[in-house]
């Protein structure tokens, strides 16, 4: 039932994204600026030959992408650059870091989505052991809130996004650049500024921060922070972002792919208040759409009628949609790429500009969000970063180790420019609030038992990193835990105990019940 309710949910929430008014944040007009005067032609990228492609958000049907990209990368279209929103923004940003069609397929083949959505994916193990309470980023369901001054819930999001998060630094470790110009293919995620209302095209700093913020889903996902700016999913103002793309990159022919299906309802499509909310969002996306349509080049629109954002559709299935779009209209996509010396650049022109990418070096590092004894033991680690060339693998470990090792909610590292090739890193830290209410729960085709969780979780009690957990269990068979951790470190130990009660057989493994004391080394 849990399972059934988060999937409806995210397809009610995966299509909250209506396109209205554009714009341009302060933060893209600032860097604008800064590239302008590196690059006296106003290209605003290193400039290459070739069409920009938009990509349109969609959730799953953001996997027809890759089969358009197949496409094109067969018949050896030059490619200028990229833009995208949410899904879109996500293949988008891979292929731009150098992943081919057929890596995009294996990873999206071989990733469990709703695992990864839902923040299980990471923890699966932990979630389901007798006697020991799921970490927070297991929990599908959770409220912070602060007993103190302000008393205030902390929480801006459903659902818990260190899976989502991390799995885009991993795809994206050794790859990615600090500025996005220097990618293979020069590369904008747009996401919406929330504190501003504006549209923002994101082509500076991590790479996984640009994707996870131009997917924020509004409830579903806290807002994404980057330079003290919350950014929400693109799509809510810019879902097929061409007159982004053609104010980013002037100059060349726009080939956008758009995933919106035509609306065509019958009368037993509204079946309810939820269709009529769905429809209803649908035609306020399809207003602002069709202007982005009309200003590209050319559009592609595979069909994908019947395929929803959360889609349980094979990936291969979704991919031959995406393709055989892009076959039907390859003539047209071929005669695009032939007009593109009206829009090119001299050669030797192209050469005395192109800005060089040279390798950066960490020259300070800062974190932010814990306490000062927190950021002390992490300094006195991470400090050997320092006067070291930046190294995207070790940044992907880093937000790794902090999660996992450590009571953070979520973690991410921000690469600032400095003077020249040097740069700093910011460490953005998120704590639990002190206080968490959960709702979690078990169920599975191979084992009999089921049952809903509630529980109560107290962070930082007697010390910085630890966590007081009470929880009850009911359902096939009932059980209550009281359990004490703390938190790794880097020494990768920590002592916890744990006491419960439950009904015989509860365990999985059949454990004796009583009070356990454990020394974890």
């Amino acid at each position: 039932m849990i399972r059934k309710f988060l999937s409806s949910l995210l397809v009610l929430l995966f299509l909250l994204q209506p396109s209205f008014a554009l714009g341009q944040d302060a933060r893209e007009r600032h860097l604008a600026e800064d590239t302008a005067k590196a690059d006296p032609c106003g290209w605003g990228f290193p400039h290459k030959e070739g069409v920009v492609l938009v990509l349109c958000g969609g959730g799953m049907k953001g996997l027809a992408h890759v089969g358009v990209l197949e496409v094109l990368e067969r018949e050896h279209i030059p490619i200028a650059a990229i833009v995208g929103t949410s899904m879109g923004s996500i293949i988008g940003g891979l292929y731009a870091c150098g992943y081919t069609t057929e890596e995009l397929k294996a990873i999206m083949n071989n990733i469990d989505f709703m695992a990864v959505l839902s923040g299980r994916n990471s923890t699966k193990e932990e979630a389901s052991e007798p006697g020991r309470l799921p970490y927070q980023a297991s929990r599908p369901f959770s409220w912070g809130f602060d007993l103190g001054k302000e008393k205030k819930a902390t929480n801006l999001g459903l659902l818990n996004d260190r899976d989502i998060y991390l799995l885009l630094e991993n795809l994206v470790a050794g790859r990615a650049k600090s500025n996005f110009n220097h990618l293979k293919y020069p590369f904008a995620a747009v996401a919406t500024n929330l504190l501003t209302g504006e549209t923002a095209s994101l082509r500076q700093g991590s790479l996984a921060s640009a994707l996870r913020a131009s997917m924020a889903l509004p409830v579903v996902y806290a807002p994404w922070e980057i330079d003290g700016q919350l950014y929400i999913d693109g799509g809510l103002k810019a879902n097929l972002p061409v007159l982004q793309a053609k104010e980013l990159f002037p100059g060349h022919p726009i080939l956008a792919i758009n995933l919106a299906n035509t609306i065509n309802l019958e009368r037993e499509d509204i079946k309810n208040n939820i269709d009529v909310a769905m429809a209803s969002i649908e035609i306020l996306m399809d207003i602002k759409q069709q202007e982005n349509i009309k200003a590209a080049d050319l559009v592609i629109t595979p069909d994908l009628h019947g395929v929803t954002t959360m889609s349980d559709r094979p990936a291969e299935e979704i991919f031959g949609y995406g393709k055989a779009a892009a076959e039907e209209n390859l003539d047209k996509i071929k005669l695009l790429a032939s007009g593109l010396a009206k829009h090119a650049t001299p050669k030797e022109e192209i050469i005395a500009r192109r800005s060089q990418h040279k390798q950066k070096i960490v020259r300070k590092i800062r974190f932010s969000g814990a306490n000062e004894s927190v950021e002390y033991y992490l300094m006195s680690h991470y400090k050997k970063m320092i006067d070291k060339p930046l190294e995207m693998n070790a940044i992907t470990q880093a937000i790794s180790d902090l999660t996992s090792k450590f009571n953070i909610k979520s973690a991410h590292i921000i690469v600032r420019d400095l003077e020249g090739d040097d740069v700093a890193l910011d460490f953005k830290l998120v704590l639990p609030a002190p206080y968490e209410f959960y709702i979690d729960g078990f169920a599975s085709n191979t084992y009999i038992h089921r049952w809903l969780s509630l529980g109560l979780t107290r962070h930082n009690l007697f010390y910085p990193d630890d966590r007081l957990n009470l929880e009850t269990r009911m359902g096939t068979e009932w059980g209550v835990f009281l359990d004490y951790d703390t938190a790794k470190g880097f020494e990768n130990s920590n002592w916890s105990w744990a006491l419960s009660a439950q009904e015989e057989n509860y365990d999985i493994r059949n454990e004796i019940q009583g009070v356990t004391f454990t020394n974890i080394e």
